[in-house]
């Protein structure tokens, strides 16, 4: 049957028809359509949620991947050495050395070297009086003052060539005026021969080394030279314009890193300088820094003592081995100690030195390095200090003074070793280190 004439008559009436009334009957069966479709079961709509998860979890894991290559690549970069051509800053100088120092060396109390070090950019701290007067006082860096090798410098330009290249500090007036305080203080102890500052020691014979030795009268200082006593030298010496002397007298503190290891560097920045340690004896100073402060002291009093009429010193100096044990014995009685008694601890089990008792790490007699030049009881003769604390400075020839050594033991000393009549480890020895220090002597009144 031929469909084409049934399809042509249809699409006449089509054309012949409104619009509206095609679209509204287009309207209404795609209305009724829709109402036909069903709802989406619940199975597929979990399914399309988690679809949905998934890409997020992927994305997320994604971002993260991404965000960790990136982080780790800033991190390289930033921790990549910088070459040679992009330094800005110099960076400081290290000490090369061929015998290291290991912390460990601290709690033993054992040298690492005896060699003198010295260590350029490091500084010397010379503030702290107790009145608190030299809290600002600039620091003294110790300058590498290495001089060329060769015989055509003479003695006097390497003098000048040291004194150009230190940077010394410029003391205010109220320190000027706190310095000379301080030595008015002092030279007055010494002027009344202040019984808390020197003790006589009156003319004696005693057995040393099993022969009979005499010993002149004279005065010894009751205690060990103080930081304070030491910076008041060294700050008049400034103020008089003596810089070669300072120079020499200046304490080297890079001794107790140098030779302790870095542990002690506490003690290099703060123990010279520091007022807290004021009291405590002088230590890392040289033979020659030694014996200029005597020098200035014994010129210091005469000085005063000629305006006022008074009777002059003959001299102040280090003393010898024999005055020093006869002191430290009460007039030679034989004891081991300079108390009576072979121990080193009294009644009480409290010990009566500042040294090492005890192998390692321990502080037991109340000291971990050097003690107030005050502690523990004096002897007979009011001196404290004499065995342990500090190896005090002594000439072993009573004539001449010319062989150095020391008496007495240190805090890193054991019992045997800071007994009066110890062999000496430090013979021969004249320059700085943290175990030595010294005291001094007075002798004859000139009228």
């Amino acid at each position: 049957m031929d469909k084409q004439p049934i399809l042509d008559d249809l699409f006449a009436k089509a054309c012949q028809q409104e619009p509206v009334v095609s679209f509204n009957e287009t309207k209404a069966q795609f209305l009724k359509g829709i109402g036909t479709v069903p709802n989406p079961s619940i199975a597929t709509r979990l399914r399309h949620f988690f679809t949905f998860k998934k890409w997020i979890i992927m994305f997320t894991l994604l971002s993260t991947i991404v965000l960790t290559i990136f982080i780790s690549s800033t991190d390289e970069t930033t921790q990549k050495p910088i070459s040679s051509t992009e330094k800005t800053v110099a960076e400081p100088t290290q000490i090369a050395t061929d015998d290291p120092v290991s912390d460990d060396q601290i709690s033993d109390h054992q040298p690492a070297s005896d060699n003198p070090v010295s260590k350029p950019g490091s500084q010397v701290f010379l503030s702290g009086y107790e009145n608190g007067l030299y809290a600002n006082l600039p620091t003294l860096p110790l300058v590498n003052r290495a001089l060329p090798e060769t015989d055509n410098i003479s003695v006097s330009q390497k003098k000048q060539d040291d004194t150009d290249e230190y940077i010394f500090p410029k003391l205010t007036e109220e320190e000027i005026s706190a310095t000379n305080k301080q030595k008015k203080s002092m030279l007055k102890a010494l002027s009344k021969f202040d019984k808390k500052s020197y003790a006589y020691i009156p003319t004696g014979t005693f057995d040393y080394a099993g022969k009979q030795v005499s010993v002149q009268s004279f005065y010894m200082q009751t205690t060990e030279v103080t930081n304070l006593e030491y910076r008041t030298f060294l700050f008049d010496l400034l103020i008089q314009g003596r810089k070669d002397d300072f120079l020499i007298a200046k304490p080297d503190q890079a001794q107790w890193a140098a030779i302790y290891g870095g542990g002690m560097k506490p003690y290099e920045e703060n123990y010279f300088s520091h007022e807290a340690y004021n009291k405590y004896p002088v230590v890392n100073i040289s033979r020659a820094g030694a014996e200029l402060y005597c020098k200035w002291l014994t010129e210091e009093y005469n000085k005063a003592a000629t305006k006022k009429g008074q009777s002059l010193i003959n001299d102040i100096r280090i003393p010898s081995r024999t005055e020093w044990v006869f002191a430290a014995t009460a007039e030679g009685k034989q004891t081991p100690y300079p108390w009576n008694g072979n121990e080193v601890r009294n009644a009480e089990g409290c010990y009566l030195a500042n040294f090492k008792p005890l192998p390692g790490n321990f502080m037991v007699d109340g000291a971990f390095c050097t003690a107030k030049v005050t502690s523990y009881k004096p002897s007979e003769f009011g001196l404290f200090c004499l065995s342990g604390n500090v190896s005090e400075m002594v000439y072993n020839s009573n004539s001449d003074r010319t062989n150095p050594g020391t008496a007495g033991g240190n805090w890193t000393s054991t019992d045997e070793e800071i007994k009066l009549l110890a062999e000496d480890t430090y013979s021969g020895v004249t320059d700085a280190k943290p175990t030595i220090g010294f005291r001094v002597v007075v002798t004859t009144l000139v009228k």
